[in-house]
């Protein structure tokens, strides 16, 4: 099966809809968790992080529409995947640590 371009826009747009919604959601998410736990230094994902990821996300239909900012806004989503899944590592590591013996 072979798409005509109109197809691929309409496809395109689709995705880039869907994972807007999930970008805003992940956004969510750090600004709740940074609101609650407001006396935590995190290592990862910083305010001025999620300040960028915000950024990045009221530009991606733009960022979609030529390659050099579709690579730009590639990394900037890939740099805080990696932050995001360290920040969940350090997070296990610390509860582990807190409901030790010594926390009982």
């Amino acid at each position: 099966m072979r798409l005509c371009s109109q197809q691929l826009w309409v496809l395109r747009q689709q995705v880039v809809d869907e994972a807007k919604s999930n970008f805003i959601a992940a956004s969510q998410n750090f600004h709740a968790t940074q609101n609650i736990l407001s006396h935590v230094d995190f290592p990862y994902c910083k305010v001025s992080e999620i300040r960028t990821l915000d950024l990045a996300i009221e530009h991606i239909a733009e960022d979609m529409l030529t390659n050099h900012r579709f690579q730009h806004a590639f990394q900037c989503y890939n740099a805080v995947h990696l932050r995001s899944a360290a920040l969940l590592q350090w997070f296990d590591r610390v509860s582990s640590l807190r409901s030790g013996p010594c926390f009982d």
